[in-house]
C-alpha cells in the first residue's frame, strides 16, 4: 500500500525530496525527538554514578512527552491470487538482480531463534544451500544470500542475487527449487543444524569486540522489548533449535506463492525468458512507477 510509513524507502523519492522544507524538518525532529521516545545507551569505562552525573548536566532540562511510534498499527500484507513477478527495467544492464520477498514476522516474534537457525543454512552464510548452488555449483553469480528484515509491527523474508543477464531465468528456476528442497524435497539433516549452530556460537564473540557494538547490541533491549538476559540466554536459545524445528520452520518459507519475485535488468532482454515462467509480470520504472 502506499499510505504507511513502510510503503516508502527511508530515503525518500524525488517527488518527496523536492517537496521538503526546513520548517518540515524541524516539525519532524520536534515531534520524532522527544525524551518520553528515547533511551540513551552508554558503553566503556563509566560508571552508573559517573553516567547519571553526566546526563543530568547535559540533558536534564530536555522534557517533552513520548512520540507516538510509526508503523505500530494499521500494516497488514498485501493479499495476492499468485506469486507475481515485477520487473523494474534498467535498459542497458549488464546484470540482473533478482530478489523474492514473503511476508515474515516483526522484531520480537518468538521464533526468531528458529528462523535465524533455518536462513543461516539456507542463504544467510557462504555455506548455505542457496550460495553453494548459484555460485559455487552453477557459476551463475559472485554471491547469493536470504535473511530476515524484521520492524517493530512487521518484517519480511528474502533470498536475493545479482547474476549475469543471460541466466536470469535459470537463476529463478533453482532459486524456486532451493524453496522446494529446504521445504520438504531435501529437508534440513541433523548435520547441517550442527553446522549452523557452531557457525552462529563461534559467530558471536565478534559482536561484542568494540564498545560501538556493545551499544549497538543492546540498543535491541529497549528498542524491541526485550528481556535484559536476552544476549545472556541467546546461546541457549540456539542450541535448544532441533533440526526437526528447522525444518518445521522451512515448511512456512517453502510455498512460492507467498512471493513477489522483483526483478531489476534490461527489460528488453529479460522479457522473451520470463514470459516463459508463466507468472503474471508487471513492469515498473525506478522509482516505481508502474509502466505499460
Amino acid at each position: 500500500g502506499d499510505t504507511h510509513p513502510y510503503a516508502w524507502p527511508v530515503e525518500g523519492t524525488p517527488s518527496s525530496v523536492d517537496g521538503f522544507t526546513l520548517d518540515a524538518a524541524r516539525d519532524a525532529c520536534a515531534a520524532l525527538l522527544t525524551p518520553g521516545s528515547s533511551t540513551l545507551l552508554i558503553a566503556g569505562d563509566i560508571t552508573p554514578d559517573e553516567a547519571k552525573a553526566l546526563v543530568d548536566r547535559t540533558l536534564g532540562g530536555w522534557s517533552g512527552s513520548a512520540a507516538r511510534a510509526a508503523g505500530e498499527s494499521g500494516w497488514t500484507a498485501a493479499k495476492r491470487d499468485s506469486l507475481l513477478v515485477a520487473v523494474v527495467d534498467r535498459p542497458g544492464a549488464t546484470q540482473t538482480m533478482i530478489g523474492f520477498r514473503a511476508p515474515g514476522v516483526k522484531y520480537a516474534d518468538g521464533s526468531r531463534v528458529d528462523r535465524e537457525l533455518l536462513n543461516t543454512l539456507l542463504g544467510g552464510s557462504f555455506t548455505s544451500r542457496l550460495n553453494q548452488n548459484l555460485r559455487e555449483d552453477k557459476g551463475y553469480t559472485y554471491g547469493a544470500r536470504a535473511g530476515f528484515n524484521r520492524w517493530r509491527a512487521a518484517g519480511f523474508y528474502y533470498l536475493a542475487a545479482n547474476v549475469k543477464t543471460e541466466v536470469t531465468r535459470e537463476s529463478i528456476e533453482e532459486m524456486f527449487g532451493e524453496l522446494r528442497r529446504i521445504g520438504g524435497e531435501k529437508p534440513l539433516t541433523a548435520e547441517e543444524r550442527q553446522q549452523a549452530v557452531s557457525g552462529l556460537l563461534l559467530g558471536l564473540p565478534a559482536d561484542w569486540e568494540k564498545m560501538e557494538e556493545v551499544a549497538s547490541q543492546f540498543v535491541e533491549i529497549p528498542l524491541y522489548d526485550r528481556p535484559a538476559d536476552w544476549f545472556e540466554k541467546f546461546p541457549e536459545k540456539i542450541r535448544d533449535v532441533s533440526a526437526e524445528d528447522a525444518a518445521e520452520t522451512a515448511k512456512k518459507y517453502a510455498n512460492p506463492d507467498d512471493y513477489l519475485i522483483v526483478i531489476a535488468g534490461d527489460r528488453t532482454v529479460l522479457e522473451p525468458a520470463l514470459k516463459t515462467l508463466n507468472l503474471p509480470i508487471r513492469v515498473y520504472d525506478a522509482q516505481g512507477n508502474p509502466q505499460k
